[in-house]
């Protein structure tokens, strides 16, 4: 587990930056606007990380014009869509993390289901309760 994590490229070491990355991989070209709403982020902050991921060549930009209103849009780069370059295994690494800490988690639910059927079962064995009685140590 630790060898996937120690080989993603820095690149994916943000979570603003997966998120960048998430959501240009459903879409074609998103507007920076958009990208900044969805995230919930400042200015700077987005122009930040989409400056690191244009440097290392996984996103593109594209600068128009909307009347007199410019607009930025961004879009991963044809290099990091394909299925041979480090996205694309960065994807799958990732996605191999999850699954690993999916069944991590899917597996303390059930330890703490069967240590909490284990409890009660215990305190039934403590304190048996007699059909027809009442469990009276509590009143006076």
């Amino acid at each position: 587990m630790k060898n996937i994590i120690r080989q993603l490229d820095k690149a994916f070491d943000n979570k603003i930056r997966l998120g960048v990355m998430s959501i240009l991989a459903v879409n074609d070209r998103v507007p920076f606007n958009d990208l900044k709403s969805t995230l919930e982020l400042t200015d700077g902050n987005l122009a930040s990380h989409l400056k690191i991921l244009e440097s290392t060549d996984y996103v593109r930009v594209h600068k128009s014009f909307s009347g007199r209103k410019p607009v930025t849009t961004y879009e991963i780069t044809p290099w990091a869509k394909k299925p041979s370059s480090p996205t694309s295994k960065h994807w799958r690494r990732l996605s191999d993390c999850n699954n690993f800490f999916k069944s991590i988690l899917c597996n303390a639910k059930l330890f703490e289901q069967s240590l909490k059927s284990l409890t009660q079962w215990k305190q039934s064995i403590r304190n048996p309760q007699v059909p027809g009685t009442t469990d009276r140590s509590n009143h006076r």
